[in-house]
């Protein structure tokens, strides 16, 4: 028999304090919604490429293709629940 998963620390005192969980909680929702706001956008940003060409000119739409390639960086690790 092994001594794993046995602590001689009483349970409490490996609890995070309260408002660390809060910030963690926080942490973890804005990551979450920051990666899903990046991945719909790479999904829709193509729709974007050739109207903004007509309109507003190769410059615009270089600059369009690096938030994509960045959108599509950040949104990468997105999983709907």
């Amino acid at each position: 028999m092994s001594g794993e998963g046995l602590s001689l620390e009483p349970a409490r005192s490996r609890r995070r304090p309260v408002a660390g969980s809060r910030l963690t909680a926080l942490r973890d929702g804005s990551r979450r919604l920051l990666v899903a706001a990046a991945f719909w956008t790479a999904v829709l940003l193509p729709g974007v490429y050739v109207p903004l060409l007509a309109v507003a000119g190769v410059d615009a739409t270089a600059a369009l293709l690096a938030v994509h390639a960045l959108a599509l960086v950040v949104g990468h690790d997105y999983r709907q629940r």
